[in-house]
């Protein structure tokens, strides 16, 4: 059975991109959520394997909805998928429990490497 992806992003055009990429990859895509609170109740229903949250999304941003995950569903892995690239923000994430940070500039490549790892 292929692994299990939600994707996390208020972005319609970025969420049908990264289902696109996920999909030639052999991934399912099992949901896809318009904001760190939809995507945390997504995630207890759905049970995916990898969470792809953006950090700037409306209700909850990508950081909180990293602790509820990390919290709820201790095992799921978490790749921050962000425009936004500092070290503070590293920092944040991680602290939060995200696994990975990618940035949405890096290439295709990038962002498939670090999902296999996490898989």
């Amino acid at each position: 059975m292929p692994k299990s992806i939600l994707i996390v992003d208020d972005s319609p055009a970025i969420r049908k991109s990264l289902q696109h990429i996920l999909e030639d990859h052999g991934w399912q895509v099992c949901g896809e959520a318009v904001n760190g609170r939809e995507g945390v109740e997504k995630a207890l229903k759905l049970k995916p394997d990898l969470v792809v949250l953006d950090l700037a999304m409306p209700v909850m941003n990508g950081i909180e909805a990293a602790h509820e995950l990390r919290r709820l569903l201790p095992s799921v892995g978490m790749l921050m998928f962000t425009n936004f690239e500092t070290d503070g923000l590293e920092q944040l994430a991680l602290a939060a429990g995200v696994n990975a940070i990618v940035s949405k500039s890096h290439s295709v490549d990038v962002l498939v490497s670090s999902i296999k790892l996490l898989l």
